[in-house]
């Protein structure tokens, strides 16, 4: 088989825990799924983890953590935040307990205050809840980084060709922009001597702003 992206070691114990190293993360048989999932968020996703008040001394600084880690940040304005496509227009920043949605909350990267976090809960914080739209959105754009989801067949010789382009998602999951040929979907008719280029994107809602040039592809 192919080389593997990542490795999940669960580990025989009803210890709960778990940890991440590079491309390599353990999780304890007592941990569960959830703890496999937020260490998975670690190696597949190069998330931070979400909680504060961390009782010994962190070993990074807040400005490492907020360049290391997509999901956390030092900004405390809606203007410098990473994840502002996120952001309501009426969200408070930074955020209180009781604001709902995508903000900026205080507490992450071990360290209590100075540090914000996109949501106030989400599974890089606690086992409770899935992942938000900021780790998922990241989780995303892992996937098409690690992953060639596209490939061009080229048939027919002579007058003209058929292209098309095959994607690992199902039909419907990509947008495309034929320049040059008149196309349908992932397949164009190219007469002899035309030049035509497709630009293709994954479909999904779960990547916003300028992020979105990491689940778009150019093929001339």
């Amino acid at each position: 088989g192919g080389e593997a992206d990542v490795v999940l070691v669960i580990v025989n114990s009803n210890r709960r825990g778990g940890t991440a190293y590079g491309n390599v993360c353990f999780a304890t048989s007592g941990a569960g799924p959830r703890t496999a999932l937020h260490e998975l968020g670690h190696s597949l996703g190069r998330l931070g983890d979400e909680y504060g008040g961390w009782s010994g001394t962190p070993t990074l600084t807040r400005a490492q953590i907020a360049q290391r880690y997509p999901n956390l940040t030092t900004a405390s304005t809606r203007a410098e935040l990473p994840w502002k496509d996120w952001v309501s227009s009426s969200t408070r920043i930074p955020s209180g307990f009781f604001t709902s949605g995508v903000g900026a909350f205080e507490g992450g990267g071990a360290y209590s205050s100075g540090v914000y976090r996109p949501r106030s809960r989400c599974r890089m914080r606690t086992d409770g809840p899935g992942f938000c739209e900021v780790c998922r959105q990241h989780l995303v754009l892992a996937f098409h980084e690690g992953s060639n989801p596209l490939r061009v067949l080229i048939s027919g010789s002579g007058g003209s060709r058929r292209v098309k382009v095959e994607g690992t998602l199902p039909p419907g999951s990509w947008a495309t922009r034929w320049n040059g040929v008149s196309g349908q979907g992932l397949e164009a008719n190219v007469p002899a001597g035309t030049s035509a280029s497709v630009t293709i994107e994954d479909a999904t809602p779960w990547v916003r702003g300028d992020l979105r040039r990491g689940v778009r592809y150019h093929f001339d």
